[in-house]
């Protein structure tokens, strides 16, 4: 992942995920080789409590067994906007589109899953040294052209980071 500052307020991030998803034993043909990259360009602005961070996500994930239809292009686009509250606290949000076009076909079909997300989670104030945490709400909606594939989910979690700050 990297970073560059155009000016005090906007900057660009690039990351790369590269990375494989390994099942056990009977279930080998659901491994993945996945590469993801995505592009953010972020702005902080002067007169509002306000972060904005936009950009496109790629990838694709490469089916290590030659005959399972898990392969899939990846393409999409988040937006993320961050709101600073008091005490060295924040409210983010962000809204996400996923679109996946799988290689083979399942069930006898060609599948396209279309995914939206939405997320909110508060960035808590420190009150443990170096440690944040974060309460998150996230809801999934995953629809497909193989209705097997279609679900609607809800996240609650608490996500804890460690940093030297």
């Amino acid at each position: 992942s990297g970073q560059w500052e155009f000016s005090p307020r906007s900057q660009a991030t690039l990351t790369l995920n590269l990375g494989e998803s390994r099942y056990a034993d009977g279930l080998e043909s659901q491994d993945v080789r996945r590469a993801l990259v995505s592009l953010g360009l972020a702005r902080q602005f002067e007169t509002l409590p306000l972060y904005l961070e936009a950009g496109p996500v790629a990838g694709q994930e490469e089916a290590l067994e030659s005959d399972s239809p898990l392969g899939r292009d990846l393409a999409g686009l988040r937006v993320t906007a961050q709101a600073s509250l008091p005490a060295r606290s924040a409210l983010v949000g962000s809204l996400g589109f996923l679109q996946s076009k799988y290689d083979g076909a399942f069930f006898g079909q060609d599948r396209t899953d279309k995914q939206i997300s939405v997320q909110l989670a508060w960035v808590a104030p420190p009150w443990i040294p170096h440690w944040q945490f974060q309460p998150r709400l996230v809801y999934i909606d995953n629809g497909s052209t193989v209705n097997l594939f279609e679900y609607d989910r809800v996240e609650i979690g608490v996500y804890a980071t460690w940093g030297t700050e």
